[in-house]
């Protein structure tokens, strides 16, 4: 427990100095992906070329909204070489933009189509990655809420990236919208107790 506490002091001390948001002009091009509650597009940093993935919701309903804004609130406290990087937001009356890291390698679920079931040593080499991604939330209370295949993303060097936190929430928070977040996610990656509908470990 002593080694765990200090563990979460080092990891908040981290976050206390994480670097101060800041604007990014950028360039919308094609899609790249579609989901419940928004698309994602290939963006282009326009001051130094660099390619970045831009998720947005476009007049959406309450809930998609909500869903973002939920996984801006979390991304921007975290930082991490196995956590998608948050680069920024963009909020207009028609619209909530949020600027991510670009990951060119695609998710888990669209390397199993394209290879096959993976060779065990690469099994053994992402489910590592993952592992060492989920240590660090929950050194911050954090549980993802919606692990699965399509939301692991894998660089061009076989580097892991968790993302999609809209189903994310804080063990330590007791608001009534995390305590509806603990039952969000996808049915066939979630927990039996959480099916069932009881409380959520952070798994």
């Amino acid at each position: 427990r002593d080694l765990l506490h200090i563990r979460r002091q080092q990891l908040r001390l981290q976050q206390d100095h994480a670097p101060a948001e800041q604007v990014l002009m950028y360039q919308k091009g094609q899609i790249i992906g579609q989901g419940g509650c928004g698309a994602v597009f290939l963006g282009m940093n326009v001051t130094n070329g660099t390619l970045i993935a831009i998720k947005q919701v476009l007049g959406g309903k309450e809930h998609d909204v909500e869903s973002l804004d939920r996984e801006i609130q979390m991304l921007r406290e975290l930082r991490h070489p196995h956590i998608v990087q948050y680069l920024g937001t963009n909020r207009t009356a028609s619209s909530l933009t949020v600027l991510l890291e670009f990951v060119p390698g695609g998710s888990l679920a669209s390397l199993l189509r394209k290879f096959g079931a993976f060779h065990e040593c690469v099994i053994q080499v992402y489910l590592a990655q993952i592992l060492r991604g989920l240590e660090y939330l929950h050194g911050f209370e954090v549980v993802h809420g919606d692990i699965k295949p399509e939301n692991i993303l894998v660089t061009s060097t076989g580097l892991i990236k968790v993302t999609d936190f809209g189903a994310s929430f804080k063990l330590s928070s007791a608001s009534s919208s995390s305590a509806q977040c603990q039952f969000m996610g996808t049915t066939l990656y979630m927990a039996p107790e959480a099916v069932r509908g009881r409380a959520k470990s952070s798994t």
